[in-house]
């Protein structure tokens, strides 16, 4: 709920800009100006790109004495706001001879009172000057680990957006919305300052946190382009991409666009849906007791969203060669079977460097395009 909270902010204040919202509490003490996110460039091309927070900042990295750039901090704004939104829907997926309808009918309010925020902003000529010459320690753990996948960019914070009041972000779960597996999305979420000169206002609600000052709510960063002497550039510029020099000198990445033009768009997104029929073909040929069992399995993590965006990044792992975070997975017991019977299905573990259709592939699609719905299966 915290997570939802922070995007409808964003949403609202800073459409289609460059604002990350937090979407967990626990990370607004790695936020810090300059400290080091990675960023995780998509897996499927409707995705968008995941923000990884570490415990380090560029000075930990760097070769050297320190770097001490201004930090600017003033008042953004004050934040009230109120969505209702209400929504239905349907939607069919076939598999060999079987269908799955899924359907339900909801709504969900969110009302959001953050109070008097402020912003801390890195003085970015001043960290262009600072940096120059500079070198990266490219045996840190940090960047060894980062470097080794070709997903993964290194980021540093620029700016970020913070509370100044006590707030509290409540929750009501209602059941309701009825489909194959029962399934439904009613919730309403409150955030509030606490003031205490007011009277408070009890909800039947499930779940309240209080969100203390000085959390971090959005943040957004700039990019690093580091060369194999572990010199780096700042992406300055939104179609400038950062990453790390493979072979021969730096070239500058720029960010792929799609053409303004309806019918090249349009071309293009028929192009990349077929290229994922491939993907449904091995679920449709597997064996109907198979597809019966890990269709159970999903059923039942539909009814926790949270379990979905583990499992997704956990199929993401597999698919990437590497194993998955078993801490993450201890949290949701239902996963281990999950993941058992979708590697079981799909055999030898893919090489990772491709997205050859396997069981695997094809199931870590079907639940990606669960998880990007952004949906409360509850």
């Amino acid at each position: 709920m915290f997570a939802k909270a922070t995007k409808n902010l964003v949403s609202e204040i800073d459409t289609d800009g460059s604002l990350i919202p937090v979407s967990r509490l626990n990370d607004s003490d790695g936020l810090a100006p300059l400290a080091l996110v990675i960023k995780r460039n998509c897996y499927w091309f409707w995705q968008q790109p995941k923000y990884l927070t570490s415990d380090f900042k560029l000075n930990d990295v760097l070769v050297g004495d320190p770097i001490n750039p201004a930090v600017v901090e003033s008042d953004f704004l004050t934040y009230n706001g109120k969505v209702v939104d209400n929504k239905s829907g349907s939607a069919a997926a076939e598999f060999g001879p079987g269908t799955i309808n899924v359907g339900g009918a909801g709504s969900s309010k969110l009302q959001s009172s953050f109070g008097n925020l402020k912003k801390e902003e890195v003085d970015v000529q001043k960290l262009l000057q600072d940096s120059k010459s500079r070198v990266l320690d490219l045996k840190h753990s940090l960047i060894e680990q980062t470097r080794e996948s070709q997903r993964e960019v290194l980021t540093l914070v620029k700016e970020r957006i913070v509370t100044t009041q006590p707030c509290t972000v409540t929750e009501d779960v209602q059941e309701g919305g009825t489909c194959t597996g029962m399934f439904g999305f009613n919730k309403t979420i409150k955030v509030s300052v606490n003031d205490k000169s007011k009277p408070f206002v009890e909800y039947d609600t499930n779940v309240s946190i209080n969100i203390p000052p000085k959390t971090t709510i959005a943040y957004s960063v700039i990019e690093l382009e580091v060369a194999h002497t572990g010199h780096y550039e700042l992406c300055l510029l939104p179609n400038i991409k950062g990453g790390f020099e493979v072979d021969g000198p730096v070239k500058v990445k720029q960010s792929s666009t799609v053409s303004a033009a309806p019918g090249k768009t349009t071309n293009k997104l028929q192009k990349d849906l077929e290229g994922l029929q491939g993907q449904f073909t091995v679920l449709s040929k597997l064996p109907s007791s198979t597809r019966s069992a890990l269709f159970q399995q999903i059923s039942l993590l539909l009814q926790d969203s949270a379990a979905i965006s583990v499992l997704e990044d956990a199929l993401e792992d597999l698919c990437g060669g590497t194993q998955p975070d078993p801490i993450a997975l201890e949290k949701v017991p239902a996963l281990k079977a999950t993941l058992e019977l979708v590697q079981k299905t799909a055999g030898a573990n893919p090489s990772g460097k491709q997205k050859k259709p396997s069981a695997l592939t094809a199931t870590h699609l079907l639940i990606s395009s669960f998880d990007g719905a952004k949906y409360d299966f509850k």
